[in-house]
């Protein structure tokens, strides 16, 4: 932290915390316990793979929260809560949408109040931090052009992805390679939506530091997913075609994320 950036203050830094503690808890009881998903989930999620993708999601975001929490910025907290709110934004309407999916009692009520609450708490929170006077100038190192054209296309492409999906799942499950429902579509596109939130924020962050964990979680989702479908290779059933497709646009995500590193170090 520098002089023009402005501290976060002890209460949000313990949010944060307890984010990166909720989501790592729900992220292990996903990975570990699949098949126990109406017990310790929220709605019942088959097949298994889709329980570990949606652990390791929730896996990648506490490793994102948890590093802005230790960078005590808001200059760099920003980043995460505008994820947060596109995020949270779209597994509310998904679960509007599908709520008949949903444990009924106390877990739903839970899980409703927690994705309407959050991106009202973002709001506020953001406002009153920029209100109070914030940095946006470089101050370490600058975001090198080639850098931003890199993470706005994949954002925008991104972005695509996600709302194809959200408006479309039936197109996604008929090419997929594993057996998915609409729900489970809609909320993987919500972790989509985050992912190119933190693309698209290139437009209007100029600092490289604030912005250096975008082209890790590029690289590190296609891992994870990668390590998932290994795991749960029974329950892949689609044709090798679209499996080679897939792969190539997790090798695509990967490779934007390398060379944004690479770019910004030589630069």
């Amino acid at each position: 932290m520098t002089r023009e950036e402005k501290p976060l203050s002890s209460f949000l830094r313990g949010v944060f915390w307890f984010v990166v503690v909720n989501s790592t808890a729900g992220a292990l009881s996903l990975i570990l316990f699949p098949d126990k998903t109406e017990t310790l989930f929220f709605w019942k999620i088959t097949p298994p793979i889709n329980a570990m993708l949606v652990g390791s999601m929730y896996l990648v975001a506490s490793v994102a929260v948890g590093y802005a929490a230790l960078r005590g910025t808001w200059e760099t907290a920003r980043l995460i809560l505008a994820m947060g709110f596109g995020l949270s934004v779209v597994l509310l309407a998904s679960t509007l949408m599908h709520v008949d999916r949903f444990v009924p009692g106390a877990k739903l009520y839970y899980w409703l109040f927690v994705y309407f609450i959050f991106p009202v708490a973002v709001a506020i929170v953001y406002w009153q931090y920029e209100k109070g006077g914030t940095s946006w100038q470089v101050i370490r190192q600058a975001v090198h052009p080639n850098t931003r054209l890199a993470a706005l296309v994949m954002g925008g492409s991104l972005l695509l992805i996600a709302l194809v999906g959200f408006i479309l799942p039936s197109l996604y499950i008929n090419i997929g390679i594993w057996k998915t429902s609409e729900l489970m579509i809609r909320v993987f596109v919500s972790w989509v939506t985050a992912l190119s939130i933190s693309n698209l924020w290139f437009l209007v962050e100029k600092e490289w530091t604030r912005l250096s964990m975008v082209p890790y979680m590029l690289m590190s989702t296609p891992v994870v997913v990668l390590t998932m479908m290994l795991l749960n290779r029974g329950d892949l059933t689609g044709s090798p075609f679209f499996l080679v497709l897939y792969g190539l646009a997790l090798a695509a995500m990967a490779a934007f994320g390398v060379f944004m590193l690479w770019n910004q170090r030589r630069a």
